[in-house]
């Protein structure tokens, strides 16, 4: 659902639903990997939420700690 509001896919774009869908996610599956980093990438960019560094960077490290081998992970916190 997160993707379909950012990216606009069979609605409008709308920032602050996608941030609310990945956090909502997050809290729904606790192990969902993309779910994590989603929500890292909102808090990184500011994605329908203020800029936040140090959240993002745990939504990361929670996100390696679930797969290490999530490259997108590796390269954010880079």
């Amino acid at each position: 659902l997160g993707n379909c509001y950012q990216n606009g896919i069979g609605t409008e774009r709308n920032p602050e639903l996608t941030f609310q869908a990945c956090k909502k996610a997050t809290e729904l599956d606790e192990k969902c990997v993309r779910a994590w980093v989603s929500l890292g990438s909102c808090y990184q960019i500011g994605i329908g939420t203020e800029r936040n560094p140090e959240l993002a960077f745990q939504a990361y490290k929670k996100t390696i700690e679930l797969d290490e081998k999530c490259v997108r992970a590796w390269v954010s916190l880079g």
